[in-house]
């Protein structure tokens, strides 16, 4: 990190990092994710690497990645070839909007695994169902919850 960014915001964007890792995603994303989130401000891919001491290259992997997450968005300067990355204005619809697909899709997959399999014993039978309502329970669950946001949101 720069030399001026206070203490408690490199600890943020540090924590913010093994928070994404944890959960499977990458590092460097959620440590990008957080940088955004304290500088309201557009950055080129160079800026990005420099102040998150990360290479280019997973620099750009990760800004391609957020981006179509639709976290973050390209930005054009006129009178500028660089790219500019800026958080869109609601990241966390979007965050959300991700996290619903795949829900969706698990519940998709369960469903259709106990509609085809010969389930040999109720106990089976019974926790694949299980696992479906409680996939559907969650996504209704967000998607109010995702309503609610946008209603407060606007």
């Amino acid at each position: 990190m720069t030399d001026s960014m206070h203490p408690a915001a490199e600890r943020l964007i540090e924590q913010m990092g093994l928070q994404w890792e944890s959960e499977g995603r990458p590092r460097i994303a959620g440590r990008l994710f957080a940088l955004m989130l304290l500088e309201d401000r557009d950055f080129t891919l160079g800026e990005l690497a420099h102040t998150l001491q990360a290479s280019r290259g997973s620099m750009s992997t990760n800004t391609r990645l957020l981006e179509s997450q639709g976290v973050i968005e390209r930005v054009a300067k006129s009178g500028d070839r660089r790219i500019y990355y800026r958080l869109t204005s609601d990241p966390y619809r979007a965050m959300i909007e991700s996290h619903l697909k795949r829900m969706e899709r698990t519940k998709d997959v369960v469903a259709q695994a106990r509609k085809e399999l010969a389930i040999e014993t109720k106990k089976k039978h019974t926790r694949l169902a299980e696992i479906e309502r409680f996939h559907k329970f969650a996504i209704t669950t967000m998607n109010t919850f995702l309503t609610e946001h946008l209603k407060r949101a606007t």
